[in-house]
């Protein structure tokens, strides 16, 4: 080879290497910016996912009030029945056992006469 071609090989060689370097620190660069916005996803992921989690458990707290409440209710309310029935048995049972006594007594008088 002559001396030209030598000189044009080492020119290319010159150049791919600068190339390759070139290359290189585009690639690292585009790789930390990549690695930047996938940790930046990731973060906001992890933040998204706490956030769903305490309002889960915020969710199952109210739930959780909520059932109390409602045993409570229906506790109150079998109480208020209870309530309503023995009033209603001594409002309205009272006479009633009383008019069935006087007519029993009525009636075995009346058998007792004949």
């Amino acid at each position: 080879m002559e001396a030209q071609e030598w000189e044009k090989v080492g020119i290319a060689a010159l150049l791919f290497s600068l190339l390759e370097k070139i290359l290189l620190s585009f690639s690292r660069q585009l790789l930390t910016k990549q690695h930047e916005v996938l940790k930046n996803v990731n973060e906001s992921r992890m933040r998204l996912y706490e956030d769903v989690d305490k309002n889960l458990q915020d969710i199952e707290k109210s739930n959780e009030k909520l059932r109390s409440d409602i045993k409570a209710d229906k506790e109150k309310i079998k109480m208020y029945e209870r309530n309503q029935n023995m009033y209603s048995q001594v409002i309205f049972g009272v006479p009633e056992k009383r008019t069935h006594k006087f007519q029993t007594v009525r009636a075995n008088r009346a058998t007792n006469q004949s």
